[in-house]
């Protein structure tokens, strides 16, 4: 969407592509984006800009709010024992209240209560040993008696720190009590503006909140819990036999790569910063797909320093050319800010939104259905 510098309402894009866009959010899932680790209160950023420049107004835009994604809907593409997994974040939240007594009271506001679980301050135990003598104990009155988690209490503990481990649900992905309703929420999103592109065809579908490429089938990583970009891909697949996933995040999208790697019914286009140490490592220009999906993996790996003028002179006709020759029935783009020039985790790449703006107006301009997802973008 275009906006006049003076704050007003400007309709280009909308009289351009003459389509109608569903927008999914929902203040919930705003709130619960600013626990992850990266990009605090982008969400909430994103949705005020929206409301600031009255764009929610527009006859042609709907808002979508999202319903959570269902265990089965999650199964389309992650494993039983993650989902599980996932789901005793949201069960743990509620047993740790029910087991209150055996900890400090809380109390503080509720905005510090969606803090990482693994909280160093609460694991810190009064030694019984604290005092030298019996004299020393008379003469010092001694602080009030703590309890002590229980035996079965410390095991659990020490079972779900393995399990973490396991399912990558440390560093990057680190665990907060809300996360089940997170995760469910935010492919919940995805799935209704997947779902809204079903019955319209000829609209847009918006969720700004996902773009989650990095999560695989049973590991998260690189700030991706579940990855919502497959899950809508598989929701459009029955209405849409050929989905072209363009990936214009700076970091390569792993987690739909594996997915689709040996499927013929979803190109997958990526360009991104390839280098060793660089996250992922994955994307190379020789991983081109596998069995029927051969050929339907495209990474283009770009250096550092990546200009607006190269990206429109080179990026978007290759864009082009794969539209031509794939004839998709629908689009998926991932489009990550994290190009943007001064982005601190980005690949030094010299981007600015001209890029971003003319990708959008190429993708608008095949008039199939757009799904556009969010992804990474770092800078604060």
């Amino acid at each position: 969407f275009s906006v006049t510098s003076g704050g007003k309402k400007c309709g280009k894009c909308f009289e351009m592509s003459n389509r109608c866009v569903h927008y999914a959010t929902c203040p919930e899932l705003c709130q619960l984006s600013t626990n992850l680790p990266v990009h605090k209160k982008r969400a909430i950023l994103i949705d005020s800009l929206i409301q600031a420049y009255e764009i929610h107004l527009h006859p042609d835009f709907h808002v979508i709010t999202p319903k959570p994604a269902t265990p089965s809907d999650l199964l389309m593409f992650h494993t039983p024992n993650y989902v599980e997994y996932l789901q005793h974040f949201q069960r743990h939240s509620v047993e740790a209240d029910s087991h209150s007594d055996d900890e400090e009271p809380d109390t503080t506001s509720n905005t510090t209560a969606m803090t990482p679980i693994h909280n160093s301050e609460k694991s810190k135990a009064i030694s019984v040993f604290d005092f030298d003598d019996e004299e020393s104990e008379q003469s010092i009155a001694p602080p009030p008696p703590k309890r002590f988690k229980s035996t079965s209490q410390r095991i659990r503990k020490t079972e779900d720190s393995a399990k973490n481990d396991l399912f990558g649900l440390v560093d990057d992905c680190s665990t907060f009590p809300e996360l089940y309703r997170y995760c469910s929420l935010v492919v919940g999103a995805s799935l209704s503006a997947a779902r809204a592109l079903i019955s319209n065809p000829q609209s847009i579908a918006i969720n700004w909140h996902g773009g989650r490429h990095h999560a695989k089938k049973n590991l998260a990583g690189g700030f991706c819990y579940v990855n919502d970009v497959v899950v809508s891909i598989l929701e459009l697949l029955p209405r849409f036999p050929k989905i072209l996933c363009i990936d214009t995040d700076a970091h390569h999208g792993d987690g739909i790569q594996e997915a689709f790697y040996h499927s013929n019914k979803v190109f997958y286009f990526s360009i991104h910063h390839h280098a060793a140490g660089f996250y992922p490592t994955t994307g190379s220009v020789c991983e081109q797909g596998a069995g029927k999906g051969l050929h339907h993996t495209v990474n283009v790996c770009l250096e550092q320093g990546l200009s607006d003028k190269f990206f429109c002179e080179n990026v978007l006709p290759l864009i082009e050319r794969v539209r031509e020759v794939f004839q998709p029935d629908a689009v998926v783009w991932v489009c990550g800010v994290d190009g943007l020039a001064g982005d601190p985790l980005g690949p030094r790449w010299n981007l600015t939104d001209h890029s971003l703006v003319m990708c959008a107006k190429q993708l608008m301009g095949w008039n199939i259905p757009l799904l556009a997802l969010g992804g990474g973008g770092y800078n604060q």
